[in-house]
């Protein structure tokens, strides 16, 4: 519903969030609150309190994988590059998995090798 607010000029969004409230009144409320957010100067999200890794972990290897360098940090942390220890087959590993029980992370990350 956000993405096609957006698509309509700044001019048509109030009738397009009149419509909607006709049809579901909350969705309505959070797509012109979040309007009114994107329309603010700055970011959209502000950087969240340990949104940075707290260590440098590029080299280390962990399980049968060596950590090359960071790809970003998302929802659940620093993800990072890896390949196996012997330099073959890379891949990406994430500290979070350690959150995840090996079932649900093989549901939700089958791409990734379980290297927590």
């Amino acid at each position: 519903m956000l993405g096609d607010a957006l698509d309509l000029p700044p001019e048509s969004r109030t009738a397009f969030l009149a419509d909607l409230y006709l049809s579901d009144g909350e969705i309505a409320g959070e797509v012109r609150s979040l309007l009114v957010e994107h329309e603010r100067p700055g970011d959209f999200l502000p950087d969240l309190p340990g949104a940075q890794p707290s260590s440098d972990l590029r080299g280390r290897i962990v399980g049968a994988y060596r950590l090359i360098r960071l790809l970003g940090i998302g929802g659940m942390g620093p993800v990072y590059l890896a390949s196996e220890a012997t330099g073959t087959s890379p891949g990406s590993a994430s500290p979070a998995g350690r959150r995840c029980s090996t079932a649900r992370r093989a549901r939700r990350f089958p791409a990734v090798p379980s290297v927590w």
